[in-house]
């Protein structure tokens, strides 16, 4: 929402792209501003006339890896105005870059600091300068582009923090520890600008400032995780605020709150700042719901929005509007607005024993109007691997269940949000342990009589689209069918494209580095195991795993006389953003599982 809190911004699909729009509040007047070949990642207000525009577009490097490539935009509000934020000067000549020397121009150039809010037309913004790794911050005037250095590259700092002045005082740096890949990330701060900086003796993923203190620093630590308040003059914990899967909700470097994550996906959110506290209380006790996350406030406090949804639904974007009489509370926009909330299906969480006693959670969802007996299953295991399904709203598996088909989501060892001991466990597990996890929730779900035990289907994309492969040829007896969406096809292959990226020692050897171990759970070296029809789909334009990985999985299996479909996507990248992609992909697993497990009931 614009700081007057006339306006709002957000990103949506039209027709087969995506673009961005800007919305009068008060008339419902809605300006669609396009972005041609480049997708919007994030839009921002730096002011009421000027948005701020994250772009994004798959760039090759010169071996032939795609790489994420993005650009900072300025444009005003009314669409008449419209200025590139751009780091084309080269690097130094011996500086480290991807790839060929004279590839120096930054990939990524669209990481905001801060957005100056008391300094019209200027913003910090940071970007791998000096090096290809480590971040300078630019103060950068929006129109003439001028830009004036504020902090350079320091100490292995691969992330730099403002103060509620805009000074850089705070930072995380990144050292390697050796030959087993890990690296050890710690807090420097200072206690103004200009004074000497001074390393924190905590391992931090992030750090924000406090509105109401220039001396507090909050800090998201590593082992154990938790947000903590520290005394940056003494550098001491003052207390410990969350626990667990804590996210930082964070405005112009300053710490507005938190979101905690329990087990089961339920979010519990608290804010700090008692002006956003009170207005989340007050939106989160008219919907009757334990919280809500706002989005924005205006400046005046008068108008505030809020995305709240319940249980699985999906979210509302409500506006909260002081300037009526009496205040009134309204919905504003929705994802998947022409979902009737009673075709959305329920999702229940429970668990299950692995085969080696390890409790398992696992998230079910039944179709409306089940039949008692057994129904046709997919099973969907979720990407990462570390990360999770969190219980609201799933397009993917709403879709399966709008078919009739009962869908599994396992939260096999390796994934996020259940503890650090729980996620270690995924440690050098693909097609390890974590798979007999999803193996043993297949059966899992037979021996509850939910799955019809001829008619299961295993489904997912990334991870989750090697998990597939992985099932189809590790349990030949157990799935009628397969179908892999971006999936990992050949690790050795996946970890030489990883050297391309900074900091690749540190997530390599969370697969394994040994190429005699990792041929061995690599689906395109066994597709002869293969005895079930098999489904993939791969966007040209994904850089997090590359298309090159479906092409050696289609080769191997048309190589092994196995029955195969290959979609390629030509301008889909890793996510699936663009909705005709993903009408395209729910439109092939829809034909897919009705050949193959005769159709749902």
């Amino acid at each position: 929402m614009s700081p007057d809190g006339k306006s709002v911004t957000f990103i949506a699909g039209t027709g087969n792209n995506v673009a961005f729009f800007v919305s009068d509040i008060d008339t419902g007047k809605v300006l669609p501003i396009p972005t041609g070949q480049w997708n919007p990642q994030w839009v921002e207000w730096k002011d009421n006339q000027t948005l701020l525009v994250s772009l994004e577009q798959t760039a090759m490097l010169d071996d032939g890896v795609p790489a994420p490539g993005t650009r900072l935009v300025a444009i005003a509000a009314d669409g008449s105005k419209v200025k590139a934020v751009v780091f084309d000067r080269s690097l130094a000549p011996d500086s480290d870059t991807y790839g060929d020397t004279g590839n120096l121009v930054p990939n990524i150039q669209d990481d905001i600091v801060s957005s100056l809010p008391d300094r019209p037309d200027h913003i910090l913004v940071e970007v791998p300068y000096q090096t290809y790794v480590y971040p300078t911050v630019f103060d950068v005037n929006l129109w003439d582009g001028d830009k004036t250095e504020q902090m350079g590259t320091f100490r292995n700092v691969v992330s730099w923090s403002v103060d509620q002045n805009g000074a850089v005082r705070a930072g995380i740096t990144y050292t390697d520890e050796g030959s087993s890949g890990a690296y050890r990330s710690q807090i420097i701060a200072r206690a103004a600008a200009g004074d000497d900086w001074h390393t924190l003796p905590f391992n931090a993923d992030q750090v924000a400032f406090s509105t109401a203190d220039p001396g507090t620093l909050y800090a998201l630590l590593d082992a154990p995780h938790r947000l903590v308040k520290i005394d940056i003059a003494s550098g001491s914990i003052q207390n410990v605020l969350a626990e667990g899967a804590v996210t930082m909700l964070v405005r112009n470097g300053a710490l507005i709150g938190y979101d905690v994550t329990d087990a089961s996906g339920d979010n519990a959110i608290s804010y700090i700042d008692p002006n956003w506290a009170a207005d989340a209380a007050t939106i989160a006790g008219a919907l009757k719901i334990p919280s809500v996350m706002l989005i924005d406030r205006s400046t005046d406090g008068k108008r505030v929005t809020a995305l709240a949804s319940r249980g699985n639904r999906p979210a509302i974007l409500w506006l909260l509007d002081r300037n009526q009489n009496p205040p009134n509370l309204s919905p504003l926009l929705g994802d998947y607005s022409d979902v009737p909330d009673d075709q959305v299906a329920p999702a229940q969480w429970t668990s299950f024993k692995a085969r080696d006693g390890l409790t398992i959670p696992i998230l079910v969802t039944l179709p409306a109007n089940a039949p008692k007996t057994p129904i046709p299953f997919v099973v969907l295991p979720h990407g990462g691997p570390s990360a999770r399904d969190d219980g609201g709203f799933d397009w993917l598996a709403q879709f399966l269940a709008s078919r009739g088909y009962g869908v599994l989501q396992p939260e096999f060892r390796g994934s996020s949000g259940f503890g650090a001991d729980f996620e270690a466990r995924g440690k050098r597990q693909w097609g390890g342990t974590m798979q007999d996890d999803v193996t043993d929730a297949t059966n899992w779900l037979i021996s509850q009589n939910l799955a019809d035990p001829k008619k299961i289907c295993i489904v997912g994309a990334s991870y989750g689209g090697y998990a597939a492969l992985e099932g189809a040829e590790k349990e030949p007896n157990l799935y009628a069918c397969a179908a892999a969406i971006a999936p990992v096809t050949d690790l050795p292959a996946f970890i030489r494209d990883q050297r391309d990226f900074a900091f690749s020692d540190s997530n390599i050897p969370q697969i394994g580095d040994n190429s005699g171990n990792l041929d061995a759970v690599s689906p395109d070296r066994h597709a002869d195991l293969i005895q079930i029809p098999v489904l993939l789909i791969h966007g040209q334009k994904d850089y997090t795993v590359s298309v090159q990985q479906t092409e050696k999985m289609e080769s191997a299996l048309k190589n092994a006389g196995k029955t195969e479909q290959t979609i390629y996507l030509p301008d889909a990248d890793h996510y699936l953003g663009r909705p005709g992609d993903r009408l395209t992909v729910l439109n092939a697993l829809d034909g897919f599982l009705a050949r193959n497990l005769g159709g749902a009931q």
